[in-house]
């Protein structure tokens, strides 16, 4: 399975969906070292911010939904560990009812990001 697409957050590296079970699915996405959301955060150890990586879930979970998303209320959400560039990561989602998602962002050594949330 490969399908690609771009989106807000996702700069010039294209998502790509690489695995799908009934509601849940896997992305893949390499965060490139010019990425715009890495500017300024910080100049001399760019890391992506919180506020991005809950973008990345917002769009593919969209894109996976066929529909747009809001956040309607937060469950939980830990950030773990930095994002630099050229991390290839995946974003897995797993769509627990039709109005919430758990999520994870991560790569093959670690856990990056993870969370839960109601959407609309």
């Amino acid at each position: 399975m490969t399908e690609t697409f771009y989106g807000n957050f996702s700069g010039s590296s294209a998502y790509r969906l690489v695995s799908k079970e009934g509601e849940n699915f896997v992305f893949e996405w390499t965060i490139e070292d010019n990425h715009p959301h890495l500017d300024g955060h910080f100049d001399s150890w760019p890391i992506l911010p919180g506020a991005s990586q809950v973008g990345l879930v917002l769009e593919t979970l969209a894109y996976s939904l066929q529909k747009s998303v809001k956040i309607v209320h937060v469950k939980k959400v830990k950030f773990m560990a930095m994002i630099q560039p050229t991390r290839t990561l995946n974003i897995v989602l797993k769509c627990k009812t039709p109005t919430e998602v758990h999520w994870e962002i991560k790569d093959v050594e670690k856990t990056y990001s993870k969370g839960a949330f109601l959407y609309e």
